[in-house]
Parts: structure tokens; C-alpha cells; sequence
């Protein structure tokens, strides 16, 4: 039986309306709440475990992490506040370990629910086996393709073999199943697991807007290019695919900078871990000639011309 991990800190109106699915064992870390959400978890029958202080959120996931490990289980999964399993889900992915025993990381479609729009990402379009190189690249040239965690599923191999949640909060998640991804082969599973709900989950509204948080995300993608051609040996392709990151990246910063900055400072102390990166340079070159315009513009306005 998968185990279903949820990191849960003061949300009890999630937990209150929170419906659990059979085919799953349950598993709470309640990271100190202080509104009732662990006990209210507790009376739908999940396993609480209250933690006497405030880990954190990486931290709680950690905790998480470490449990199964130390645990009789043979998969994981997780169960974020804001989402929600669909019920087929336990049968789907009992289904996949069966026909596929060889991976140790697999991944689903879901539903994004905002609160004008429902979408479902695929990240495929079919069902797929992955191997490192293939995850790496499509990493590289994609960004996170396993999306959000309600997807997600770990083998204990997987886990006790070694991960990390690296040191950047905004992509933990990411850095968390390449770790893995990078020894095991990955499954992508073409059905709806779940639904992540974004208005429910402040974070993912700060990340889709951070531009702290597209630096790191290029970041990582650097790394796994790094580690892609330790496995390939293939400069070229290495070369390529840096190409193409670094011109995302360039347009995915104007656009974020330009949405949230009042200082050029500001934009210079966001862009300071690629700060040796000749991008940065144009970057601000670049909305530097952007914020002139746009005054130029409103001095013609205000001069009625």
C-alpha cells in the first residue's frame, strides 16, 4: 500500500473539507499548528504526528521523508495543502508499479484549479518511461516537468539511496526528484491523479511571480545540464541546451522584474546569485531602457503631445 504523506501547518478549512480516498494509508506531519488542523486530520482516521515546533516548510517535508524511510513502506507519495487525490488514484498508480516494477519514481497528470480556470497538464503525450538522460534533458529545456507534488510517487529505494532538498526553498521539489531521477528511472503516467488548487496555496502564488524564484529555477536547470553531460559526454548538446536556458530565462526576468520592481536596486539585488553572468548586465540594460521609455512616454503625455 502507498503511503500518502501530508505536510499540513494551519489549515484546518482544508483539512475540515479534505475527502481521503481508500486504497491509500494516511500520514500527517502537523508542523505545530495552531488551529485545530492535526486533530481535525485525525478524526478522518490519518495517522497525526505534531511536531512540538515549527519546522518549516522544507523542513516538515524532510521529517516527512525521513519517516518513510524509516518505515515498512515500499512507496510514497505526497498530499500538499490546496490539493486533492482523485478517487481512481490508488488503483492507477497500484496498476503502474505492477506493470512497470523496474521504476522508482512516477509521475501523473493534474489538474490546476485558479479561481476562473480548471486546465490539466500533461507533461506527455502518453504514458512513458524515462531514463536519466531523457529526464535530465527535458528538464533542461522544460523546467520541472514532474509539476506539482500531487503527482508525485517515490520508491524507498529511491529515498534511502540518497536525496536532497537542496538549499533553495523556491525549487525544493525540483531538486528533490532530480536527486533521484538521476540513478532511477522515471515513469510518466498519463491519467489525472489529482487537482492543486493555486488560490489555496499561497507559495505558489508568490513563486509564479517571483523573480528570486525564476534565478533559482535557472539555477538548478544549470546544474542538471552540468550533470546531463557528466552522463553524455555530449559538449554540443550541452552548449545547445544552454543557449536556449539562458534566453528563457532573459524573458521569464524582464517580464517578472518589469511586473514587481520599483528600483533598478531592487532588480539588482534579485538577479545577484547570476550576478557574474553576462545576462544579468543586459537584463538590467534592458529594462533600464524600458523604464526610460515609459517615462518618456509620460513626459510626452503630460505635455499633451
Amino acid at each position: 500500500m502507498i503511503t500518502v504523506y501530508i505536510p499540513v501547518h494551519n489549515a484546518a478549512a482544508w483539512c475540515q473539507t479534505l475527502e481521503l480516498w481508500p486504497g491509500f494509508r494516511y500520514v500527517a506531519s502537523d508542523n505545530a499548528s495552531e488551529d485545530g488542523s492535526g486533530e481535525l486530520l485525525r478524526q478522518k482516521g490519518v495517522e497525526v504526528i505534531a511536531q512540538p515546533t515549527n519546522l518549516g516548510r522544507v523542513g516538515n517535508w524532510e521529517f516527512c521523508l525521513q519517516h518513510f524511510a524509516a518505515s515498512d513502506a515500499q512507496w510514497m507519495k505526497w498530499l500538499f495543502t490546496g490539493d486533492r487525490l482523485l478517487p481512481h488514484a490508488a488503483a492507477a498508480l497500484e496498476r503502474a508499479i505492477a506493470q512497470y516494477p523496474d521504476v522508482r519514481l512516477i509521475f501523473g497528470a493534474y489538474t490546476s484549479v485558479t479561481p476562473a480556470t480548471r486546465y490539466t497538464n500533461y507533461a506527455f503525450p502518453e504514458t512513458r518511461v524515462l531514463s536519466p538522460v531523457e529526464y535530465f534533458t527535458e528538464t533542461v529545456r522544460r523546467g520541472n516537468i514532474f509539476g506539482a507534488p500531487v503527482s508525485h510517487c517515490y520508491h524507498r529505494e529511491a529515498v534511502t539511496s540518497g536525496y536532497t532538498l537542496g538549499s533553495r526553498p523556491w525549487v525544493a521539489d525540483m531538486q528533490l526528484c532530480l536527486s533521484m531521477g538521476g540513478r532511477y528511472r522515471s515513469l510518466y503516467l498519463r491519467e489525472v491523479l489529482g487537482e492543486f488548487h493555486h488560490g489555496q496555496r499561497l507559495f505558489r502564488t508568490q513563486f509564479i511571480n517571483s523573480v528570486s524564484a525564476a534565478v533559482d529555477e535557472y539555477l538548478l536547470r544549470q546544474e542538471t545540464a552540468a550533470r546531463l553531460l557528466e552522463l553524455t559526454g555530449d559538449r554540443p548538446q550541452y552548449e545547445q541546451l544552454l543557449q536556449e536556458l539562458d534566453a528563457g530565462l532573459e524573458v521569464t526576468l524582464v517580464g517578472r522584474s518589469l511586473q514587481r520592481a520599483t528600483r533598478i536596486q531592487d532588480i539588482e539585488a534579485w538577479l545577484q546569485p547570476i550576478a557574474r553572468s553576462p545576462m544579468a548586465g543586459t537584463i538590467i540594460r534592458h529594462l533600464v531602457s524600458l523604464s526610460t521609455k515609459d517615462r518618456l512616454r509620460q513626459i510626452r503625455q503630460n505635455m499633451g503631445k
